[in-house]
């Protein structure tokens, strides 16, 4: 689905329409035959015959999980396609606090010695207080630092929007104090209006959600009515953190794929 190779079969009617973006940012083509995935994944690193062992072995110890991972990235990417941006952004949320523990711990079990995963997993938890995405946050810089992921930067895009509107949008931002995200940059003399970091991506989402789905009196919240609802800025959230997730995704696979081989 990621990849953009893939039809989605409606239940309830029988209609058919095709995810044909590729979250990954690759040349577009389809990529649905096992060789040509197993090369985007691994290359030359294992064989298809491998690749076909890692992933039942996979979906055998974690079959439940991955297949509400994989219900949920559905929803996600046919709202997404459909231009139903709110929605496409609900489901985001919902996926990352799905994978907010599942995916630190699945990174764990993947390392070579006790000593390793045992370090990781402490350095998670700095406060009984924090939360699962709390704790997701401070494994993102561990899990993307080898994949050489941090120095990655998501470009957040207002191109063909109305400057009244892209005006008012900066300044629910600041309102919000969303700019305060570590390594947050307004871009200010071309059609990006501002920038995140890797590592700081989980946040911003965080932060978009609660300032204009979860109001708290006393709080600074996005004025949706000022701005015209969601919709336009969900759909430019949601465009760059599906390919964030994406990235960290296919490295989680692959270092689970090298710990067996």
């Amino acid at each position: 689905m990621l990849l953009g190779s893939i039809d989605i079969r409606e239940g309830s009617t029988g209609r058919t329409r095709a995810l044909s973006v590729n979250e990954f940012r690759l040349p577009a083509r389809r990529m649905c035959r096992p060789e040509k995935i197993r090369h985007f994944l691994f290359e030359s690193e294992i064989t298809l015959q491998d690749y076909d062992h890692f992933i039942k072995s996979l979906s055998a110890k974690n079959a439940d999980f991955f297949e509400r991972l994989r219900q949920e990235l559905t929803l996600l990417l046919v709202a997404k396609r459909d231009g139903r941006f709110t929605e496409s952004f609900l489901y985001l949320y919902r996926i990352l606090e799905m994978i907010s523990i599942a995916f630190p711990l699945l990174y764990a079990i993947t390392q070579s010695d006790f000593r390793r995963p045992h370090d990781f997993l402490k350095s998670l938890m700095t406060n009984e207080k924090d939360g699962d995405l709390k704790v997701f946050n401070t494994a993102i810089p561990i899990i993307a630092g080898q994949a050489d992921l941090t120095r990655l930067n998501f470009d957040f895009s207002i191109s063909g929007f109305d400057a009244r509107w892209i005006a008012e949008f900066k300044k629910q931002i600041e309102r919000c104090d969303i700019h305060k995200t570590k390594g947050f940059e307004f871009e200010p003399y071309n059609d990006i209006l501002f920038r995140v970091p890797f590592n700081s991506m989980s946040s911003l989402i965080v932060k978009f959600r609660n300032r204009m789905f979860h109001y708290r009196v006393g709080e600074a919240n996005f004025d949706l009515g000022i701005i015209g609802g969601s919709e336009q800025v969900c759909g430019i959230i949601v465009r760059e953190a599906t390919h964030w997730f994406a990235l960290i995704y296919v490295e989680l696979l692959r270092v689970m794929a090298r710990r067996q081989f």
